[in-house]
């Protein structure tokens, strides 16, 4: 079962994914109003109402993103209802009506969670993220990388990746 408060949860998760670059099924995302005039601007909830380390975070994601919109969630019951509205218009929930307010999603077979083979674990030092196996061997829990060398890749994959 799936009730509005937890679409505004998924929808959260979606919009921190989208800030972030990853792929999502719903896109809400826009961008502040003090960026460049080729950005966009919010189209949901106030970015000055939030803390200004956040307002920070927010600009720069947006800034390297490109994303078209931002929607900055404020945990209304009426987000909460236009939230679930959208899942269900573009596929992502359906409503299921032998229950008020329930909501059934379904995963789609080619999102997955987590590929071992493709995780990667930033620590300063190695050893504290990843167990080290004998040389030669490849290890199962993960991929270790230096926290700024995966910032500049990240930054080179995530430019422009919402525009």
């Amino acid at each position: 079962m799936f009730t509005r408060k937890m679409a505004l949860g998924m929808m959260r998760a979606s919009y921190a994914n989208r800030i972030l670059g990853f792929s999502s099924s719903t896109a809400l995302v826009s961008q502040f109003h003090r960026m460049a005039p080729q950005c966009s601007t919010v189209v949901y909830g106030k970015l000055n109402a939030l803390s200004s380390k956040i307002q920070e975070f927010v600009t720069s994601k947006a800034e390297l993103c490109k994303p078209a919109e931002i929607h900055i969630c404020d945990g209304s019951e009426s987000e909460a209802a236009m939230l679930a509205d959208i899942l269900v218009k573009n596929g992502t929930a359906h409503t299921l009506p032998e229950l008020d307010n329930c909501f059934a999603v379904r995963t789609n077979p080619a999102d997955v969670a987590r590929v071992e083979s493709k995780t990667v674990i930033c620590s300063k030092n190695r050893h504290d993220a990843v167990p080290t196996p004998a040389p030669g061997v490849k290890g199962t829990v993960g991929t270790w990388a230096d926290p700024a060398e995966m910032e500049e890749k990240l930054k080179g994959l995530f430019t422009g990746c919402m525009a």
